[in-house]
């Protein structure tokens, strides 16, 4: 693993990336965006499938943006 590179501060209380919302970040070679928007939190008893579907399909699609799941 020569060919590798470490990122770290060196200290215990770690590291930020990004500091704002609308500093952009990307990952495995995808083009840097801003902060993903928020998804409403869900309320279990009263959330339909439809629902439920729409906001796993919207994270998964915000991975992908931010390169952290492949495109298939």
């Amino acid at each position: 693993m020569a060919d590798t590179e470490r990122i770290g501060h060196g200290t215990p209380d770690g590291m930020y990336f990004g500091l704002t919302a609308t500093e952009k970040i990307g990952f495995y070679g995808k083009a840097p965006v801003v902060q993903p928007i928020t998804i409403t939190a869900l309320v279990p008893t009263t959330e339909t499938t439809t629902t439920l579907g729409t906001c796993v399909n919207t994270i998964i699609a915000d991975l992908k943006t931010l390169g952290l799941i492949a495109s298939a």
